[in-house]
């Protein structure tokens, strides 16, 4: 088993940084100015818990590549996933494929709508 490669790492925590940051941006232009300062600290105290919640992740969990199947070991979880899912997960689909997705009807999406006054 070994663990997952560090870029995981900085990828989530990029991730979160992003979002905090776009989320302090938003405050600043819709927010009353009289609760910026809240809603800054609280979005800045929420991903600096996110991005050190990521660092214990990363050490915990674990990745298993054997012959017949990748192992991903968390925490408190372990899922397995068979050759033939991996594969059919890392190859594109073919044309034939492409155009049987294509043919299925979608089913109508149903508008509800708020009982109001």
């Amino acid at each position: 088993m070994s663990r997952q490669h560090w870029i995981a790492l900085v990828k989530a925590e990029s991730i979160i940084l992003l979002y905090a940051v776009l989320g302090v941006w938003a405050v600043q232009l819709q927010i009353n100015p009289r609760y910026v300062d809240e809603f800054t600290i609280g979005i800045c105290v929420t991903a600096g818990l996110l991005m050190l919640w990521q660092v214990p992740r990363y050490y915990v969990d674990r990745v298993s590549l054997t012959n017949k199947r990748l192992i991903w070991c968390a925490a408190c979880s372990e899922e397995m996933y068979e050759p033939q899912a991996v594969e059919a997960r890392l190859t594109p689909p073919t044309g034939e494929e492409e155009e049987e997705a294509r043919a299925e009807p979608r089913r109508p999406r149903r508008h509800t709508r708020l009982a109001g006054p």
